[in-house]
């Protein structure tokens, strides 16, 4: 079996992701919160975990940059 786990606000870019790659499987897929309950309570023997991660929306500032924003009110 494999657990695909991510939060439900990321269906749509996550869906596509699997499209884009021509992910397939031969059985029934499940989802939703209860699924994801269930798989825990079974406690599965997890032979392979692997996490993705997102590329990051924010870009690093320089010092520069950083020092200029101090008196702005909510820093991203």
């Amino acid at each position: 079996m494999t657990a695909l786990i991510f939060p439900a606000e990321y269906n749509d870019e996550y869906s596509t992701w699997l499209l884009d790659n021509n992910y397939r499987t031969s059985e029934e897929a499940i989802g939703g919160i209860g699924a994801v309950q269930q798989y825990y309570q079974d406690n599965p023997e997890i032979l392979k975990r692997h996490q993705i991660l997102g590329r990051s929306q924010n870009e690093s500032r320089t010092g520069e940059e950083l020092l200029s924003y101090t008196k702005v009110a909510v820093q991203r």
